[in-house]
């Protein structure tokens, strides 16, 4: 026995859908006024998957994703414990989930897997004095700034994620629990260029 289930989204219109519908006049007159940004603030998501259910009661699901956010608002790390807002032109993220899992009269298990491509999809100038290759680009020579090409990976999302859980009941109240979690490699707030050269002191 299989499912499928779809959707798209985009963040400016659903907001505005949310203001229109909320039932305290007050709050509809105050997002109001924040309308406009929110509808800038384009963020367009298309999902897609599958799901269904095995012999003897396994549970398997399948999906497929993809968001392209236009002015996103990210966080820039620019030293051991400073940072700053910035917004940026264009991000992607795309990528496929896959899972599996099984709950038994005493044992319940679930294994995952998610692939996602996270990456700046148009090129920037973003300020970071400790990323050894600031101002090292004739295309950001100002202070500290380094140069973010369309490609390079958004930081602190690595690529691939697998997860496993069991449970075991013991008895009717009592039940005892592992979980597992892997994680590939991922960029650093701070190496948003991914150019940085570590000295092996401060960053």
């Amino acid at each position: 026995r299989s499912s499928t289930s779809s959707g798209i989204t985009w963040l400016g219109w659903n907001k505005a859908l949310d203001i229109v519908e909320h039932h305290d006049p007050a709050v509809r007159e105050r997002e109001r006024v924040a309308l406009p940004w929110w509808l800038h603030q384009a963020e367009q998501t298309f999902e897609t998957g599958l799901r269904g259910t095995l012999d003897p009661g396994l549970r398997w699901n399948a999906s497929v994703f993809r968001t392209v956010n236009k002015d996103d608002l990210l966080f820039v790390s620019s030293g051991l414990s400073r940072g700053y807002f910035s917004n940026f032109g264009r991000t992607l993220r795309q990528g496929v989930e896959l899972g599996l899992g099984q709950k038994g009269e005493q044992l319940d298990w679930s294994l995952s897997y998610s692939y996602l491509r996270a990456r700046y999809d148009s090129p920037a100038c973003l300020v970071s004095e400790s990323n050894s290759s600031a101002e090292s680009s004739p295309a950001c020579s100002g202070e500290g700034e380094i140069a973010v090409r369309r490609g390079d990976r958004l930081p602190g999302l690595p690529a691939h994620q697998l997860k496993f859980n069991v449970d075991w009941r013991v008895t009717p109240v009592w039940r005892v629990g592992a979980q597992y979690r892997a994680y590939s490699r991922q960029t650093v707030r701070g190496n948003e260029n991914g150019a940085h050269v570590p000295d092996g002191l401060a960053f």
